[in-house]
């Protein structure tokens, strides 16, 4: 089964995100991520908090890097 977050689930119609990253944001610290999270709409692997409380979806850019995307300028499927 495939999981999508909430601009990803919006997008395809779906009433109800299978990975919520506003209810992982605020389980978070801030500074702090949770991986583990795949959504199979826009590829992101993670959910982070950053130190102002920014909401920041993680993505593997290659040979083992990671890019921090700020999720509410985030586009999901449209990019």
């Amino acid at each position: 089964m495939a999981d999508f977050c909430n601009k990803c689930a919006e997008e395809m119609g779906f009433q109800h995100p299978d990975i919520d990253v506003y209810k992982i944001w605020e389980s978070l610290e801030p500074g702090y991520y949770e991986g583990g999270h795949i959504c199979e709409g826009c590829g992101f692997l993670g959910v982070a908090r950053g130190m102002n409380d920014e909401i920041f979806v993680l993505h593997d850019i290659g040979e083992d890097n990671l890019n921090f995307t700020d999720y509410e300028s985030y586009n999901g499927l449209k990019k």
